[in-house]
């Protein structure tokens, strides 16, 4: 499993920033799970001259944002702005408040949820937190917090501005409109007809690149040479041209299943956002795959929601339906093993 990437934020106080990572470090060890956890701070910069692009890029790639709300910089709201708009999930400190942060606070408190599952409250919006708390060890609510996050994130990374676009905001709209697409002209018509009788008992899977930084080509070669498979068409699906559809059947001593891989998932490479990423020196490859991860279940998330959206006409089984890793099915297959992807997607609750 990946190391989990935590990056904080502030109005720019070297030694408080070292300060909460020495405390988020501390707490980890402490935990004493199986969980590593890399803490990243703006002075971990090392591309000084792009320090903006560099600050965005951590955001866009953690998976925590733990964000000093001291005196509402505005550079830090922005951030946290930036955060909310990619749905990931923050954590808030405030040292010491004078009487014009609280106000301020109770004024702006709406924009930053942050649910600690069914027990949200007010209080749990902001760790009020001094330097010698961060020092001596223990701070209740920052502890409870990071607690939650550890054990596979019971932080709602939910806002006002997710809400606002239904799902998923932003960014992640592209991949909304590729799911819906794959779903609308190929998926819908193979689940929305009575599969073949000698196709009843078998899984569908379908079968999502670990990374993608590859081309068809590259998804079509490991699938002849690891995935061995026949083409077989689905008689009754059609799609709007009246032409028959069909997904690839693989069999072996060990299992036997029918599968597709949506490439049009790949067209997020071609995306403005995605080469920028990409060809930054900035970003390792670990980052971009950490991107890729987000952007594929997002994918996935929004085919389950077109699947719930026409689910009185679907007749395949869903559970039977999969969306797996091609790593899952075929092994390593990259050159760069860190690209590969061991947590599976989830299934959403009904299905």
């Amino acid at each position: 499993m990946r190391p989990l990437k935590i990056f904080v934020v502030g109005p720019h106080e070297p030694e408080r920033y070292r300060a909460i990572k020495l405390y988020v470090e501390r707490f980890v060890s402490r935990a004493q799970g199986e969980h590593e956890v890399d803490v990243v701070t703006p002075i971990d910069n090392p591309t000084t001259d792009r320090f903006n692009d560099w600050i965005f890029g951590q955001i866009d790639t953690c998976d925590l944002i733990i964000a000093d709300m001291t005196g509402f910089n505005p550079n830090v709201v922005y951030e946290v702005a930036f955060a909310h708009t990619l749905g990931t999930p923050c954590i808030y400190l405030q040292f010491g408040q004078d009487e014009s942060d609280r106000e301020t606070a109770l004024q702006i408190s709406h924009y930053f949820k942050f649910s600690l599952m069914a027990e949200a409250d007010e209080a749990s919006l902001y760790s009020e937190i001094d330097a010698a708390d961060l020092e001596t060890g223990r701070v209740d609510s920052l502890d409870r917090s990071l607690s939650l996050f550890l054990n596979e994130s019971s932080i709602s990374g939910e806002t006002i501005i997710s809400e606002y676009y239904g799902a998923f905001p932003a960014d992640a709209e592209f991949m909304r409109g590729l799911a819906e697409s794959y779903y609308r002209n190929y998926l819908g018509f193979i689940l929305e007809a009575r599969p073949p009788e000698e196709f009843k008992d078998l899984d569908f899977k379908i079968v999502v690149p670990d990374t993608f930084e590859v081309t068809d080509a590259d998804i079509n070669r490991v699938k002849d040479d690891k995935l061995p498979s026949k083409y077989t068409i689905f008689p009754q699906a059609l799609n709007s041209m009246e032409r028959a559809l069909g997904v690839s059947r693989h069999s072996n001593e060990k299992a036997e299943f029918f599968y597709d891989i949506p490439t049009i998932i790949l067209t997020v490479t071609l995306s403005s956002k995605y080469k920028k990423i990409a060809d930054s020196a900035y970003f390792s490859s670990v980052d971009r795959d950490a991107l890729t991860d987000r952007l594929a279940r997002k994918f996935v998330s929004a085919i389950w929601d077109s699947i719930r959206d026409h689910r009185r006409s679907i007749r395949f089984p869903t559970k039977q339906l999969h969306f797996v890793w091609l790593s899952e099915l075929t092994g390593y297959w990259h050159d760069d093993v860190a690209l590969m992807n061991d947590v599976p997607f989830d299934r959403p609750d009904g299905f």
